[in-house]
């Protein structure tokens, strides 16, 4: 019988040959060029460092399709927006699969009848779904905006003390860090519209106390979806502890004001037989495709503050919307999403936002050996159990689409075509992907809470501060920021409700 070690020397040199063989294949000739890398983790330093710039420089050096290697994953790298359609049509490009490494790797859940999951769940996300959420969302900003006028991180002549240095002299500005101005209002009334509330909450399912734990349990998020183990990070199991002690999914379900998404979810995992361990995770899993809206948000927010211009030509766009409304100085107006879809200037606001902060990957696992057509007439073989990606940022910060792309550019997308190699752009924003079944509704969000936030409230960014997105977080949705930054905030006296109508 062998001795314990001898297995784990026989089982270690297995394991490395296993690797060095995936490490080191050799590439097909009708395959797209291979970045060098390092013979160990291939290109895993360069794409962590800064994803788009690495990308950029292989594609001037290989064209606008080329793979890299992951530790001893493949991903071929498709750089040329104009083939989005063909990569979103392919058959053999699967997306379950990736979505199935997900929750496996990171979440330790394998989900029974997920296909059945996902179609009960995007229904929620349509028609007069749409209006339920939207309504619950408008009542909690508006709720968080109430509470944010009561209290203040400081005292009256703190604020006066600091905001006068700056210039600006209304006892009444007040101050926070942005991240926590944002946890306060759109991250509470996120929270609420998809767990709703309890009367007699438990000390841990709040907002504050799950946001702060998930953003420990988020920064592991890409070490653990390419299979490295849970435990050896201390703090994710930690923070996932206490993200898991959450109401019991009967409890859950009698909170006031549940989402369908939640009530459809927590159905369909009783009926498969799930413990609820796994509801309380997958409760996680719908709370961190929220969180987009939250990062947009805090982006939105921080442009807003940092260039008066923008918040002043936005400000005068609601202005007048809110006048052609207004009657003898009604103390609310009523916006139907269709009224705020049609203001131009907040959509292209948006849209720039998301340009500039995107850092996405459409990925898709390859079921077999795959001929893939070039807009140019080339084609390629992509190999069959690789992943086959597309990178919104790197569609985002062409020069050859975007005039100045490092340059935010509040009117960019106002009635503006895009082109590249003398054709269209069909899709010129990638943030969502093609599969995001709650796109529509992330946007709407995003817009009802900042025109809100510009109807009731003046920003000011104090000398100093500044946000830099964080360049080696790419891969998930919405990059977050290197630091926080302050911000300084005062209610507008006079100012309307703006009241969510059907």
């Amino acid at each position: 019988m062998l001795t314990v070690g001898v297995s784990i020397l026989i089982a270690s040199f297995l394991l490395l040959v296993v690797y060095l063989r995936l490490a080191f294949r050799i590439r097909r000739k009708s395959e797209p060029p291979y970045v060098p890398g390092h013979f160990l983790w291939g290109n895993s330093a360069q794409f962590s460092k800064h994803l788009v710039r690495f990308l950029q420089t292989s594609q001037k050096q290989l064209g606008d399709i080329f793979t890299i290697r992951l530790l001893y994953h493949y991903f071929t790298i498709i750089m040329d927006p104009h083939c989005y359609e063909t990569f979103v049509k392919e058959k053999n490009f699967d997306f379950s699969l990736v979505t199935k490494q997900v929750m496996t790797n990171v979440f330790g859940l394998e989900v029974k009848s997920p296909h059945k999951l996902f179609s009960e769940t995007t229904k929620r996300l349509k028609g007069v779904y749409v209006n339920t959420t939207m309504e619950n969302f408008a009542k909690h900003v508006q709720n968080s905006f109430t509470d944010l006028t009561k209290t203040s991180a400081m005292t009256t002549s703190d604020c006066n003390a600091n905001i006068n240095t700056d210039g600006n002299t209304s006892v009444d500005w007040r101050r926070e860090t942005l991240l926590t101005l944002m946890s306060r209002t759109v991250l509470t009334s996120l929270f609420y519209t998809l767990f709703g509330r309890s009367v007699d909450p438990s000390k841990n399912f709040c907002p504050n106390v799950f946001h702060d734990n998930f953003i420990i349990f988020n920064k592991y998020f890409d070490y653990l979806w390419i299979g490295l183990p849970l435990k050896l990070f201390p703090k994710a199991v930690e923070a996932l502890t206490i993200l898991l002690q959450q109401p019991t999914s009967h409890n859950m379900l009698q909170r006031d004001g549940v989402s369908e998404q939640v009530k459809v979810s927590i159905n369909h995992f009783r009926q498969q037989g799930h413990s609820e361990k796994d509801i309380a995770v997958y409760m996680l899993v719908l709370f961190r495709v929220n969180y987009n809206i939250f990062r947009v948000s805090f982006w939105c927010v921080y442009k807003l503050a940092e260039d008066p211009r923008i918040l002043k030509d936005l400000e005068k766009e609601l202005h007048e919307a809110i006048e052609m409304k207004r009657t003898d100085g009604e103390e609310s107006v009523a916006f139907t999403l269709a009224e705020i879809d049609e203001l131009s200037l907040l959509d292209s606001f948006l849209k720039e936002t998301l340009r500039m902060y995107s850092g996405g990957l459409m990925v898709r696992y390859i079921t077999e050996d795959t001929e893939f057509e070039m807009p140019t007439g080339q084609k390629y073989t992509v190999r069959k159990g690789d992943r086959v990606v597309m990178c919104a940022a790197g569609v985002h910060m062409d020069p050859e689409i975007f005039e100045d792309p490092e340059v935010f550019k509040l009117e960019r997308f106002v009635n503006t075509t895009f082109y590249k190699f003398g054709k269209e752009v069909k899709k010129p924003i990638l943030s969502f992907g093609s599969l995001c079944s709650g796109q529509r509704i992330t946007l709407l969000q995003v817009k009802w809470f900042v025109v809100n936030l510009i109807n009731s409230f003046s920003l000011h960014l104090p000398e100093g501060q500044k946000a830099e997105p964080d360049t080696e977080s790419y891969g998930i949705e919405i990059l977050a920021p290197v630091t926080d930054v302050q911000v300084d905030f005062r209610p507008k006296e006079g100012a309307p409700v703006l009241v969510y109508s059907k």
